[in-house]
């Protein structure tokens, strides 16, 4: 069966730093910037429900907005 492969390439977006919450919890956190220019602030928690083998995301990504705007999920 042959496969339809796509080249890629990378195209840096921003970068995270490492940080611990007071209550010991390491997360990530960063600015990104999307083609436009637009800039967001994205937060990265580690799944606490990831299983070796399992089709689950090993870190859930999150937009930080002011409290209140926070944009409801997409389910494509």
């Amino acid at each position: 069966m042959a496969e339809n492969r796509t080249e890629t390439e990378l195209s840096k977006l921003g970068g995270v730093f490492r940080n611990t919450s007071k209550a010991g919890t390491v997360y990530y956190s960063g600015t990104l910037e999307d083609n436009s220019g637009k800039k967001f602030t994205v937060v990265l928690y580690r799944n606490d429900y990831w299983e070796e083998g399992a089709q689950k995301p090993y870190f859930n990504v999150y937009e930080k907005v002011p409290k209140g705007q926070a944009k409801p999920k997409v389910m494509d």
